[in-house]
């Protein structure tokens, strides 16, 4: 488990590298620029310090979780219009 451990720390890491690589060639235009389908400004998160255990607690570990209550939300809905 210690390899499988390792594996998915270095790709976390170079995701990370690789978006702030990216962040840092754009310009002040581009960072103004609106997300589709989310409305924010690509610039929205600013200076804010992204750790491993953030990227894993909020999507890893919640992923799961949110999925299960959409779908159960999904089927209250569905069972009251009946």
């Amino acid at each position: 488990m210690k390899k499988r451990t390792e594996a998915l720390a270095q790709r976390l890491e170079q995701g990370a590298r690789a978006l702030e690589d990216f962040a840092r060639g754009l310009t002040d235009e581009e960072w103004q620029t609106p997300v589709p389908h989310d409305g924010r400004k690509i610039g929205v998160t600013g200076d804010a310090p992204l750790t491993t255990q953030f990227v894993l607690e909020d999507h890893a570990v919640r992923h799961s979780y949110h999925h299960l209550a959409r779908i159960k939300a999904a089927l209250q809905l569905e069972a009251a219009t009946l």
